[in-house]
């Protein structure tokens, strides 16, 4: 028997297209996509901000605008001649080492993601900066608009917020925004790490494993922080891979022998 003669041919045409709202033609001038977003920005921003767009095929910033040199440490020269490389050292230094961190976390999630749901997610970053002054200042980096070319990522625009009014004295974090479900989107926080002896934990892992030195189970680990027992569950599987252990014993175990609290 052939192989058409038994499957159902379906023609080209009722295939579900590839979400469309991220692709445009060619263009040359990438302000131009951006110019209404820009522009709102400049009206809803609540304190100082920067703007700039990446050009990915030429692996260099094509444009830039608002508050750079106040908000940031380098020039508008330097930043339009930057070895991208470089980037990191706009970020605080304690805060440098997060970066890989997050984009592991964020390349793991889109990668587990359904194909039709990547172009609707979207990741912010909330670090530490230093501006030109030498102050320190908390800021969000946000991903707009990832223009797709023939298939391929043309341009992005990145918007550096200050929010030292929102944010102090804690660990830097990612927010994971998935629009695909309009009315119900979903949103991943995730936390920098702390270095715990030889592993690093998050916030939450250290007070789960912490609770678990003191004899605590799941069940009471979990009205006592006020989250499931599931989710409780899964930051102990977490924390079983990171510190190579085999069980809940062990990991208690290593947890005391190594004076982690």
């Amino acid at each position: 028997m052939r192989l058409h003669e038994f499957l159902n041919l379906t023609d080209v045409s009722e295939f579900q297209t590839y979400p469309t709202r991220d692709l445009i033609p060619s263009a040359q001038n990438p302000e131009s996509i951006y110019t209404e977003l820009i522009r709102e920005l400049g009206k809803c921003s609540v304190g100082p901000y920067c703007w700039f767009v990446l050009d990915h095929p030429r692996n260099h910033i094509h444009s830039l605008g608002g508050m750079v040199e106040h908000l940031t440490n380098y020039t508008e020269e330097k930043w339009l001649n930057i070895d991208l490389d470089r980037l990191l050292d706009i970020w605080h230094p304690e805060d440098r080492c997060f970066l890989p961190f997050f984009a592991q976390v964020f390349q793991d999630y889109l990668r587990k993601s359904p194909y039709v749901e990547r172009p609707f997610i979207k990741p912010d970053l909330y670090c530490r900066m230093q501006d030109s002054k030498g102050s320190i200042r908390w800021v969000s980096l946000q991903f707009f608009c990832h223009f797709e070319v023939s298939g391929l990522r043309k341009y992005t625009l990145y918007v550096i917020q200050d929010v030292s009014h929102l944010k102090k004295d804690t660990l830097p974090m990612m927010m994971i925004r998935n629009t695909y479900y309009d009315k119900n989107p979903r949103i991943l926080v995730c936390e920098a790490p702390i270095r715990k002896g030889r592993f690093l934990l998050t916030a939450r892992e250290c007070e789960v494993l912490g609770l678990l030195t003191k004899g605590l189970c799941s069940k009471q680990i979990a009205a006592h922080l006020g989250i499931s027992k599931y989710t409780v569950e899964n930051h102990r599987q977490n924390m079983l891979r990171k510190t190579h252990t085999q069980c809940t014993t062990e990991l208690v175990a290593m947890a005391i022998r190594d004076r982690l609290f």
